[in-house]
């Protein structure tokens, strides 16, 4: 992954931990996310990931997955409270 993506999924973990556990294991399934099906990572002149869908031409700054994995570290979040 460039390193623009890895320092997104990374901020993913401060926090993580709580007493009744940890959500590291959250970030760490983010920073490894392959892409789903018809998506490309590319790299722009600054080193900045960015991701094209083949199928439907939409370019995205973040990860395709980025919001699910951050819903899911706010739900996992919710219930360790």
């Amino acid at each position: 992954l460039a390193r623009h993506t890895r320092a997104r999924f990374c901020s993913l973990t401060a926090g993580c931990c709580s007493r009744r556990g940890s959500r590291l294991w959250i970030a760490d399934q983010a920073l490894y996310a392959a892409l789903p099906e018809d998506w490309t990572e590319y790299e722009a002149d600054d080193g900045t990931s960015y991701y094209k869908n083949r199928a439907t031409g939409q370019l995205v700054w973040q990860h395709p997955l980025s919001e699910e994995y951050c819903d899911l570290y706010a739900k996992m979040k919710v219930i360790d409270s």
